[in-house]
C-alpha cells in the first residue's frame, strides 16, 4: 500500500480546512473549556491530515519532522504563544499522527513529498 497520507483539503460553506479539522471542531469532549482549547490550538493550522509517521522517534517519524522543519520552519505552539506554519498533534496512535498546516499549499507540498512512502513502520 502506498498511501501513508490521508485527508484532502476542502472548502466547505465558507469554512477552510480538511474534513479532519472539521471533525476536531465538532468533537464534544464534554468539557467546554477543553473543546474551546482544541479549537484555539487547531485554528492556527486548519489543514490537518492524519499521517502514518510510524513509532514516535523512529527513523520514519524523525525524517518527517526534519523535512517539515526544513521546509516550513518553526512548529507552532498556540498555548505557548509561538507562531509557526505547522504543528503536530500531542499523540501518535498506532503510528498515526495529526499534522496541521497553516495553508492548503503547505499541506499539499507535504503530501507530494511523501506520496510514495509505503504504509509500514521501520
Amino acid at each position: 500500500m502506498t498511501t501513508p497520507i490521508t485527508g484532502e483539503g476542502a472548502e466547505r460553506g465558507g469554512a477552510i480546512g480538511t474534513p479532519l479539522y472539521a471533525d476536531i471542531l465538532k468533537f464534544n469532549s464534554g468539557d467546554d473549556e477543553r473543546s474551546a482549547l482544541m479549537r484555539e490550538i487547531w485554528n492556527a493550522t486548519p489543514w490537518v491530515i492524519n499521517v502514518f509517521s510510524g513509532r514516535t522517534m523512529s527513523d520514519r517519524y524523525n525524517e518527517i519532522m526534519k523535512t517539515i522543519r526544513d521546509t516550513f520552519g518553526r512548529q507552532a505552539s498556540v498555548i505557548h504563544k509561538i507562531d509557526g506554519e505547522w504543528q503536530v498533534g500531542g499523540a501518535t496512535v498506532n503510528g498515526w499522527t495529526w499534522i496541521g498546516f497553516r495553508t492548503e499549499a503547505q499541506m499539499k507540498a507535504f503530501q507530494d513529498a511523501f506520496k510514495d512512502w509505503e504504509h509500514a513502520d521501520d
